[in-house]
């Protein structure tokens, strides 16, 4: 069946949730991950910005344990567009995230239309949401007493998060992105929730969790592509599915044999290495 997006939802009734609690996260991911409503919730407008700490929510987490390093995390939520400010700064009359110097993207109107225009050109050239499509919706089938799961990394706008959650209104679907996301809570599934989070510092917090991870050109935000990839497929739950859309990061020479792979931050101590490359580096390693 071509993909025909939708704006029902399994129970009309429901809403997304504004306050969401920790997520798994550890100590230093704690810092960085904030839990996001949409930012059409502009009620809120005062000079001080506003913190929460609430307890967790033990029925998003996966491990209560004593162990502080998988849970008992406190969560940011903001409650205005003047709150979601802080993950935002403008240069040139356009608005960039605060979170990573190393995603150069603007987060503003244009960037966003575009972003959808993208998404719309991907899912016309596959012929719907994702590819593999038999194996995704075998893994995505309803089963009694478990709730799939699918992580967006680098979700943008959030378009095809919220298209996956209104496709599997039965799982959970979490997108995470370095700037809150331009989600509207009247046409947002209630099974979707978004996160603010610099996904290069990685995702322990994420572990065995996901039984599909998608990430979609996101190559341009990375500072090691094949870590973050390793990272993605560690968050899934054995015998999950990663969808990874992107460019190829291999460069080539004009006699077509390939660069060296590319130079690691350690490498700065031994710039004399000769194992891998520092042009590499400059194009794809950040």
């Amino acid at each position: 069946m071509a993909y025909e997006p939708s704006q029902n939802m399994a129970n009309p009734g429901l809403r997304p949730r504004l306050d969401q609690a920790a997520f798994n996260l550890t100590p230093s991911q704690a810092a960085t991950t904030a839990y996001v409503p949409s930012m059409a919730d502009t009620s809120v407008a005062t000079d001080e910005q506003e913190h929460h700490n609430y307890p967790t929510d033990t029925s998003n987490t996966h491990d209560n344990t004593a162990d502080d390093s998988r849970s008992r995390s406190s969560k940011y939520t903001y409650r205005s567009e003047i709150d979601a400010g802080r993950f935002i700064k403008r240069i040139g009359g356009r608005a960039y995230n605060t979170l990573s110097e190393t995603y150069f993207l603007p987060s503003d109107d244009d960037e966003w239309s575009r972003l959808n225009k993208q998404h719309v050109a991907l899912v016309l050239s596959l012929g719907d949401l994702y590819p593999a499509v038999e194996e995704v919706r075998a893994l995505l089938a309803p089963v009694p007493g478990q709730t799939k799961r699918i992580l967006d990394l680098g979700c943008g706008t959030g378009v095809w998060a919220m298209d996956m959650a209104r496709e599997f209104p039965e799982a959970e679907v979490i997108g995470v992105d370095l700037a809150p996301v331009p989600a509207d809570l009247d046409t947002m599934p209630p099974n979707c929730r978004f996160e603010i989070d610099d996904i290069n510092l990685g995702l322990d917090h994420f572990r065995d969790s996901f039984d599909v991870v998608h990430m979609r050109l996101v190559g341009s935000g990375l500072k090691n592509f094949r870590k973050t990839m390793d990272d993605g497929h560690q968050c899934l739950k054995p015998g999950g599915i990663a969808l990874w859309m992107d460019v190829d990061y291999d460069m080539y020479a004009e006699d077509q044999h390939v660069y060296l792979p590319f130079a690691l931050e350690e490498d700065e101590d031994n710039p004399d290495q000769t194992d891998r490359s520092w042009f590499q580096r400059i194009v794809y390693g950040k």
